[in-house]
């Protein structure tokens, strides 16, 4: 079934373009992922990431971007809000506020790229309105503006 290629509402603050699944650093294997390179509307795409992690791992928090030229911060994903689980009401509550800043593990650079990937299941009517919210994987992949490494900042369970 074909995939969404409109991007969830949690992208509507950030210009997106569709991008390859490899830009985000996803193998052939992730067959049921889009992936989405943001810009802010200032039309700048170096981006710092803030957020709250377990262990430095595991997200546990809203994930914000940080425009590195009008200083913009959009939030990229709150599971209390988007996602599958949160689609269908069945939430669970996390930190409300995004303090932590990603740096990049192999310079600590904090600012680059960042393309977003939203996996989906086909388990409903892929003809349902806003099936791009419905999403149950998100991924967040950071290309270092100082090292140009990829990165993977946040993947996270939605569903």
């Amino acid at each position: 079934m074909p995939l969404p290629t409109t991007p969830p509402r949690c992208l509507q603050e950030f210009q997106t373009r569709l991008v390859p699944n490899a830009s985000a650093g996803l193998t052939a294997e992730f067959v049921h992922f889009t992936s989405f390179a943001l810009t802010c509307r200032c039309g700048n795409e170096i981006w710092r990431v803030r957020g709250n992690w377990f262990e430095l791992a595991e997200l546990i928090g809203p994930l914000i971007a940080v425009c590195s030229r009008c200083l913009s911060q959009q939030r990229l994903i709150d599971r209390s809000l988007d996602g599958y689980n949160a689609e269908i009401g069945d939430i669970f509550p996390e930190e409300s506020e995004a303090r932590d800043v990603w740096n990049c593990p192999h310079c600590r650079c904090a600012e680059g790229r960042l393309v977003a990937s939203f996996g989906y299941q086909y388990d409903f009517d892929p003809t349902a309105p806003r099936l791009q919210d419905f999403f149950d994987c998100f991924l967040l992949a950071h290309v270092c503006l100082n090292s140009k490494q990829m990165a993977q900042v946040a993947m996270c369970d939605c569903a």
